[in-house]
């Protein structure tokens, strides 16, 4: 289940000092007022080009008419995805698990020939875990614990760099890059 919104509304409930209705407004104007292609959404739709064609309302919103990516400059406009943050600005969390907006969700997953349903949505509850965190140079990173592998993943790899002087290395060389890949690798 999608856990975002769910996180999201939790965080501000518990620290939140601004009105949810107007922190999530500005997404809500940005999806339906559109935005403009950059370079890279462009590239990130050319490549996944052939999936979102293989499912006609990914192909509608995603995709030109003519059924080629949106290309840079151009306006992507996306009134699903206004109507579901207005849903949620109105309703909360509990509008995407137990609102029209979880039906919808549902149906769509269903359609994609995947098993889930309105009570799995309903029952989804935030867990809130001890983030993993390293000393990196002079900063403290902090990050997602598990169930998430990118936290430790990352924290791996900080506490390995840290071993190396990565600022004597050109940014893009091939001993930098060689160095990220070897860390990366491992």
């Amino acid at each position: 289940i999608p856990g975002t919104v769910a996180g999201l509304h939790h965080a501000w409930k518990a620290h939140g000092s601004l009105p949810w209705a107007e922190l999530v407004q500005p997404a809500i104007d940005l999806a339906a007022k559109g935005i403009r292609v950059s370079t890279d959404l462009n590239f990130a739709l050319e490549q996944a080009g052939r999936v979102l064609a293989a499912t006609p309302a990914a192909a509608a919103i995603y995709l030109r008419p003519d059924g080629y990516a949106w290309q840079p400059g151009q306006l992507l406009v996306q009134k699903d995805l206004a109507w579901s943050l207005q849903q949620i600005q109105q309703g909360g969390a509990e509008a995407f698990y137990k609102g029209e907006l979880a039906g919808r969700i549902v149906k769509a997953y269903r359609e994609a020939g995947r098993e889930i349903s309105l009570d799995d949505f309903a029952a989804y509850r935030v867990r809130e875990r001890q983030p993993v965190a390293t000393d990196y140079r002079d900063y403290r990173v902090v990050s997602m614990p598990p169930s998430s592998g990118g936290g430790i993943t990352l924290i791996q790899m900080l506490n390995i760099l840290s071993e190396f002087n990565v600022a004597k290395l050109k940014a893009g060389s091939a001993r930098h890059l060689h160095l990220l890949a070897e860390v990366m690798k491992h």
